[in-house]
């Protein structure tokens, strides 16, 4: 069994992110954030109507909940907001990164995985990408750091969802 974790999820307006923060929040501990309350409001209601008994926090700060986070996961509208980036960039040191997104936004994906890499020099960045496959509820985790990918994907696996793991420079 895996140790508990504390998993800030930042824009949690796409499907994505709501399908792995019900997951995660069944057994650890989810700080949820969206630029826009009422988004935020709405999908934390809903995530609290469908489990009572999750491990849900409404944060209305990105400072703190990922201050308080071992994984940051950022979704694809979140990447893209500078001055979130910002507010968060002296309290991520020394945790996994996580951006999520689809193959269709693979591109923007890399160059994002690149940028943060560079913005959060001691934080171990991946990219997670639903799978296009006959297995969509797979979510491909790629990234650099070997131990970071295993520990991620391990910790996913113990909380429900299914994983694959890339290495850069890798299709499989």
């Amino acid at each position: 069994m895996s140790n508990k974790k504390t998993v800030a999820l930042l824009g949690v307006s796409d499907a994505k992110s709501i399908q792995i923060a019900k997951k995660i929040a069944e057994t650890n501990a989810v700080l949820v954030f969206d630029a826009d309350a009422m988004v935020l409001t709405k999908v934390y209601s809903q995530l609290l109507l469908e489990n009572p008994k999750a491990n849900l926090e409404m944060m209305d700060c990105p400072t703190n909940a990922s201050w308080e986070a071992d994984v940051i996961i950022f979704s694809c509208d979140a990447v893209a907001n500078a001055n979130l980036v910002e507010k968060i960039i002296n309290v991520a040191t020394g945790k996994m990164i996580l951006i999520l997104g689809n193959q269709n936004s693979t591109i923007t994906l890399k160059n994002s995985s690149s940028d943060f890499q560079y913005l959060f020099p001691f934080s171990k960045v991946m990219q997670g990408i639903e799978s296009t496959d006959q297995n969509k509820d797979t979510l491909i985790i790629k990234g650099n750091d070997i131990q970071a990918l295993t520990t991620l994907a391990t910790f996913f696996t113990s909380v429900g969802l299914k994983t694959n793991t890339q290495l850069p420079n890798t299709n499989s």
